[in-house]
């Protein structure tokens, strides 16, 4: 059976009959420039037909087979890194697949930073199941372009909640004053103050406090301690001078 990624993958790898392997040069500029956040270096930049003949011709990269490409696609899936493939040479042609990691990907970091999502744009959605969601805002955290918030959808006393949209440069003026340096303490916004779980906000810590007690509150109290233990390996500590800002944040019964 193949992984989802996998098939919708071989569908562009099956239109050449070349593949080369290079060092990503996004990871190698960050290592360069002494910055980055850590991610897995290595060869995870693909090549395909005509670019991989152009990057192997110029020693800077060397042919892999098909079936060693799926491998390396594979590797970068277990590391959590985002398979992107390139339109520039026109429909239906790519000349390469990354597999990104969103601390040093210049595409992704420049969708954030310019605030241009159709530099990172997906055919995908993303879907949540209700019947397994406690509002963890695990998801939320990892989504390298955003694409899951902590919101309300259910009205308060006060009426529906709304919240504020996002101007882009599709259809304004973009200059300079749009920009944002400070896209990494300021763009990501992981839940809303007046969203599912306001009391993760409100923990210094972020917590998943509302996954927790909901698992508590059905008896699965090593659930809920590994749920807190991964965000804050020593809970005993925290809850020693823990001043409670999640109850004072609680909409339970406001709803």
């Amino acid at each position: 059976t193949l992984h989802l990624f996998e098939h919708h993958l071989r569908h562009w790898l099956d239109k050449y009959d070349k593949y080369a392997i290079s060092q990503c040069t996004c990871r190698r500029q960050q290592e360069m420039r002494g910055e980055g956040s850590g991610e897995i270096n290595g060869e995870f930049c693909i090549g395909v037909g005509d670019m991989a003949e152009y990057q192997v011709d110029r020693g800077r990269a060397h042919y892999v087979s098909y079936d060693e490409v799926l491998e390396i696609l594979k590797r970068g899936e277990r590391h959590g890194f985002v398979h992107q493939i390139t339109n520039i040479d026109g429909e239906g042609k790519i000349v390469g697949i990354c597999n990104c990691a969103p601390g040093v990907c210049n595409a992704l970091r420049t969708s954030q930073l310019y605030n241009t999502p159709n530099l990172s744009r997906s055919a995908y959605r993303a879907h949540i199941e209700k019947e397994k969601c406690v509002a963890c805002g695990k998801c939320v955290e990892v989504c390298p372009v955003g694409a899951a918030k902590l919101g309300q959808k259910l009205c308060t006393s006060l009426g529906a909640i709304k919240y504020p949209t996002t101007l882009l440069p599709d259809e304004t003026e973009w200059g300079e004053d749009h920009w944002n340096p400070d896209y990494r303490e300021t763009s990501k916004i992981n839940c809303y103050d007046t969203g599912t779980a306001p009391c993760k906000t409100a923990c210094p810590a972020h917590l998943a406090v509302q996954g927790y007690v909901k698992m508590a509150s059905e008896g699965r109290f090593m659930d809920a301690l590994k749920l807190i233990k991964q965000d804050n390996p020593f809970p005993a500590v925290c809850g020693a001078i823990c001043n409670r800002r999640c109850e004072d944040a609680c909409t339970r019964g406001k709803v």
